[in-house]
């Protein structure tokens, strides 16, 4: 299994593929990707199945085959992840993971210590559901793979599908030898578990579980019903959607429900407006008694344009945040922020958590960006956000105005302040300077002798923003400076031909 790092660098690659100065946002509507595909579990088969939301009649029942009794189906940006029992290793259950396309399949890539039958991704973690003897648990590692926790959170006796929110942990309790159905609900952390977050007759004999920041939907096999309520729990609606047949699975995006249902001898995958309207019961078929259901994330990007208030050339403006919402019942995995368009270079964009975990079901992250002109006049750049729900496209614009900021030297010093001047190439001995640069500049520094007017020499130093170094051996034109004391007036100049407040550092040349 892959360590942290490792992981974090492989996702980062994978999902690739696929304020100082007063922020003025511009009114806009949010901006929005929604297209992508749809995986589940044909338990029936053993496989994993997959169909292209623009083209549900060209489905792949068997992307991935040779799992045993698969029930619950995950997604991130790079795979797909299933809860199986069965285990072709000798494992009484494992999860198992493969590539969005079929490829590197590991059908024990996370052993568990009974039958698995439902999978979710959080943040930072995987969790699934689990039957060890006569007790049900949820179990967790991280995303990676490592670090398992058989025994997180206790559930029902006969636990099916779940879901992971920002906050929350839910799972569907299956009835079972005269328990009633429940969903069930703890932290993310494992506190404060309740089986019957929404108990019986609300839940039925529920099986799938998903959640969006608007909902928490789930599947009731018994009733063939997907009830919804909020994420909090009111407003419960056990009967909100009538489906034919024996739902057993249910998903969201930023516009659609998803489920999986066997009618008779057939499967299904059924999908309807996020309002109920608009019910398509065979969406896609031809599926083997279908469970566990994926669909590709959505997300909403706000604001859609942001202009910045003018900027002297080479500062910086205060961070502008831009809001990405994932809308769906998936984990959003985001890439690196890219800039693009007409100055890409007058732009910067800041490191933040978008683009280090995943962003589970309902949840949401900031995208920084700066403002840092290279030029005078009207400038513009697209900040694209890409991942797994596809590219969102955010136009940025400002101006550059003239610089008339002086750089500022601080922190000035030398080390050590006492020392025996050299010769050029003559040896070591010396001193060395350290300054701060509040930006880029050429630095000049001027030798005086303590009670004598004029100068005995100067030299240069080309300087970036931050902290420099310069050795001084003590010597001016190859000649070394007598034992006394002198000063070191320094002076930077940056590109614009603003000149820093001089400084003055004493030191001294000994024998």
């Amino acid at each position: 299994m892959e360590g942290p790092k490792a992981f974090r660098r492989r996702r980062r690659l994978a999902s690739c593929a696929l304020g100082a100065a007063l922020l003025v946002p511009l009114a806009s509507a949010p901006a929005r990707a929604d297209t992508g595909e749809v995986y589940w579990a044909n338990t029936g088969s053993g496989g994993i199945g997959r169909a292209s939301l623009d083209a549900p009649g060209a489905a792949d029942q068997s992307l991935i085959g040779g799992a045993g009794d698969p029930r619950g189906v995950a997604i991130d940006g790079a795979h797909v992840y299933w809860a199986h029992s069965l285990s072709a290793g000798g494992f009484l259950g494992a999860v198992g993971r493969g590539g969005l396309d079929g490829s590197d399949v590991d059908q024990d890539f996370i052993p568990t210590a009974g039958p698995a039958y439902g999978v979710a991704l959080g943040a930072e973690a995987i969790y699934w559901t689990q039957v060890v003897g006569d007790s049900g648990f949820l179990g967790r590692a991280r995303v990676g793979g490592y670090g398992a926790l058989q025994a997180f959170v206790r559930t029902g006796s006969a636990p099916c599908q779940l879901a992971a929110s920002p906050q929350s942990l839910f799972w569907a309790n299956s009835a079972t030898g005269g328990e009633p159905g429940s969903v069930g609900r703890a932290a993310i952390g494992g506190e404060s578990p309740e089986q019957s977050f929404l108990g019986a007759p609300l839940a039925g004999d529920p099986c799938g579980v998903a959640v969006t920041a608007d909902h928490l939907y789930w599947a009731d096999g018994a009733g063939g019903t997907i009830g919804r309520a909020n994420p909090d729990g009111t407003d419960p609606q056990p009967g909100f959607l009538d489906v034919p047949g024996r739902p057993c699975g249910v998903a969201a995006d930023g516009g659609h429900l998803y489920w999986t249902a066997v009618e008779g001898p057939s499967g299904f995958i059924g999908r309807a407006a996020l309002s109920g309207a608009d019910p398509e019961p065979h969406f896609i078929g031809g599926a083997s008694d279908p469970c566990g259901i994926a669909v590709t994330p959505t997300m909403q990007v706000s604001p859609a344009a942001r202009s910045f208030a003018a900027t002297e050339v080479r500062a910086r403006s205060a961070a502008a945040s831009f809001l990405v919402e994932n809308t769906s019942s998936s984990a959003l995995d985001l890439g690196p922020l890219l800039l693009a368009g007409a100055d890409p270079g007058d732009f910067k964009t800041l490191p933040g958590p978008c683009t280090t975990e995943l962003v589970p079901a309902g949840g949401s992250c900031e995208a920084r960006v700066r403002f840092t002109p290279q030029h005078r006049g009207a400038r513009s750049a697209d900040l694209r956000i890409a991942g797994n729900a596809g590219t969102v496209t955010v136009s940025l614009s400002g101006r550059g105005t003239r610089d008339r900021t002086r750089p500022r030297l601080t922190r000035l010093m030398l080390r050590p302040p006492a020392f025996p001047a050299r010769a050029s190439g003559t040896g070591r001995p010396g001193t060395q300077i350290r300054i701060h640069l509040s930006e880029a500049a050429r630095v000049r520094f001027t030798v005086r002798r303590s009670g004598a007017g004029r100068s005995l020499g100067s030299f240069f130093r080309a300087a970036e923003r931050g902290t420099s170094r310069r050795r001084f051996s003590g010597s001016l034109h190859g000649r070394a400076l007598r034992p006394g004391v002198y000063f070191l007036r320094v002076v930077a100049r940056d590109p614009a031909g603003n000149r820093s407040r001089p400084r003055l550092l004493r030191f001294r040349v000994i024998r």
